[in-house]
């Protein structure tokens, strides 16, 4: 994420962010899922998306000096 992150500008940022407000929610209705994966599925997220998300959001708050 932070090398796409800085291929683009603030102005594209407040662009997609405008794009993407603008977007009709979509819903699948009520899905059937397995609580055993669903917890795996937690801990994966934890270990390895968790740690992306926690450096992006550092990325944006040192892009706007907090």
């Amino acid at each position: 994420m932070n090398r796409i992150d800085k291929g683009y500008n603030d102005k594209e940022f407040e662009l997609m962010g405008e794009f993407f407000i603008e977007q009709e929610m979509h819903s699948i209705g009520k899905q059937n899922y397995d609580n055993t994966k669903t917890k795996v599925g937690k801990k994966l997220h934890k270990k390895y998306c968790l740690v992306v998300i926690q450096k992006v959001a550092q990325s944006l708050m040192m892009r706007l000096d907090y």
